[in-house]
């Protein structure tokens, strides 16, 4: 997994300079697992009544994200975060950043500080409550560890068999969570990770092979359909849609 620094910059913006800090206005951290959805964050509410004068500037002028800089390691992220938030500057300080904190560190420490406030607000019982919520969560999270290793192989051989069952599905099959079921999958079974991609699109590959053998498109989602308990027609428009797209970006390139 790679970490990136990334950088909003205001979109229905003038350019002047064309320099790295032209329109920039935000740096932070996300992942390759996570970028896709990173921007889409930066629009919801839970992220900008944290940080109002960042919405102000997303609302005024809307934002494009760059990557700056990519890394192996967290610790190298954060360090060039770090050194990014404080060579641009925050507005405290004069510079064109609404980054609220000027470290990882410090951010943390805010966090922390805005828990316990919400903590202290909700009163005695509020707390005793939230607590209980926090202690549930942690039970969840390490409920996988008191399985046993031949079990839970076991489960995961079963799942491989028919994995167009998602993982919320069979996790609640077996009385698990379905973050216990994929930290099982990651730690035991990693070859089984991408298992339904690989799956539909082999049955994509038979789809196609009737219809080269001159059956009609009605009669195979038929078959396809009852075979694998499954929307055959939409599973085949999905893969033609895929293929036309790859052929357009190879025809581009």
């Amino acid at each position: 997994m790679q970490y990136y620094v990334y950088g909003l910059y205001k979109k229905n913006f003038k350019k002047t300079t064309f320099k790295l800090d032209d329109g920039l206005f935000y740096i932070g951290i996300t992942t390759s697992k996570n970028i896709k959805n990173r921007k889409q964050d930066h629009r919801k509410s839970r992220w900008n009544d944290r940080n109002p004068r960042k919405f102000h500037v997303v609302k005024k002028y809307d934002f494009d994200m760059m990557v700056l800089f990519s890394f192996d390691t967290r610790e190298e992220s954060e360090e060039m975060e770090t050194f990014l938030i404080k060579w641009f500057g925050i507005l405290e300080d004069g510079g064109p950043l609404t980054n609220l904190c000027r470290t990882p560190q410090e951010a943390i420490q805010r966090a922390q500080a805005r828990t316990n406030r919400e903590t202290h607000k909700r009163g005695a019982d509020g707390r005793r409550e939230y607590y209980k919520i926090q202690a549930n969560r942690d039970k969840k999270r390490d409920e996988g560890l008191s399985k046993p290793y031949d079990q839970v192989i076991v489960w995961l051989d079963d799942w491989a068999r028919n994995p167009l069952i998602t993982h919320t599905q069979y996790a609640k099959n077996i009385g698990v969570s379905r973050i216990v079921f994929n930290n099982w999958l990651r730690l035991y079974r990693p070859e089984y990770i991408n298992l339904p991609k690989r799956y539909k699109e082999s049955i994509y590959s038979e789809m196609v092979a009737m219809e080269e053998e001159g059956m009609k498109k009605r009669d195979i989602f038929k078959v396809i359909d009852e075979k694998y308990k499954l929307n055959a027609k939409s599973l085949y428009q999905f893969h033609q849609y895929e293929s036309k797209t790859r052929g357009q970006k190879k025809n581009d390139a």
